[in-house]
């Protein structure tokens, strides 16, 4: 009785000591930290003076992190990004690059929307409404030089011909629109006549823009034309 006794002790002891309890996985001795070491960056990338959505952009970092692509309604995530201090910048053809500063915190979601401009910069050309000639050219989004050809008719009076004009100060484009005015001298026989002039005009995309214009005759004589424009970058 005593050696099978010793057996079963034997026996149990050899058992527990290779069982682990069901409830008590093991854990090494440390606990398990679920607190959150990264952050993530979103935002959204629109047109300026539309608002319109900005499909495939480039979204980057500095530091550099992941680089995200707009989707078609100009949205992007960055996620897993270090706590920290970051320049946001946003790129896209056709588009001047913008960027902004956000501050990453681990567990949250920082906003970085971006807005651009489109890039008008270049030669354009068009006609108007009149079988006129129209041309202007952008430089740093900003008009340099700006010509348009025209017919006004008054009272015993038609004037023709074209008119240049040529910034020292670049005549700047307010979002994505824009108007030239200006008074010129076209005559001084038998009086002098005034012919007043303006344009308005709006960039539908980054290579074609429209607009409005109006012609006035003041002085010897008067009168008096309007009628629209179409212009594409060349």
């Amino acid at each position: 009785m005593k050696l099978k006794t010793l057996f079963v002790i034997l026996a149990l002891l050899l058992f527990f000591s290779t069982c682990k309890s069901p409830t008590s996985p093991d854990t090494g001795g440390t606990s398990q930290d679920t607190t959150p070491t990264t952050g993530t960056i979103s935002g959204t990338v629109t047109e300026a003076g539309t608002s319109s959505a900005i499909s495939g952009a480039s979204v980057s970092t500095t530091p550099a992190t992941t680089t995200a692509t707009t989707n078609a309604q100009g949205a992007y995530t960055i996620s897993n990004v270090s706590p920290g201090s970051y320049t946001v910048t946003a790129s896209a053809s056709g588009y001047i690059d913008k960027d902004t500063s956000i501050t990453v915190t681990a567990g949250q979601t920082a906003t970085a929307s971006l807005t651009l401009q489109a890039d008008y910069s270049g030669s354009w050309s068009g006609t108007t409404s009149q079988g006129r000639t129209i041309a202007f050219t952008v430089v740093d989004n900003a008009i340099t030089t700006f010509s348009f050809g025209f017919e006004v008719s008054g009272p015993g009076v038609t004037s023709s011909g074209t008119i240049t004009i040529n910034y020292s100060t670049p005549h700047s484009i307010s979002g994505n629109t824009f108007t030239i005015s200006g008074t010129s001298i076209l005559t001084t026989w038998p009086s002098t006549i005034y012919f007043s002039h303006e344009f308005n005009g709006t960039f539908s995309s980054p290579t074609a823009a429209s607009g409005d214009m109006t012609f006035t005759l003041s002085g010897g004589t008067s009168g008096s034309a309007s009628g629209t424009w179409t212009a594409n970058k060349t």
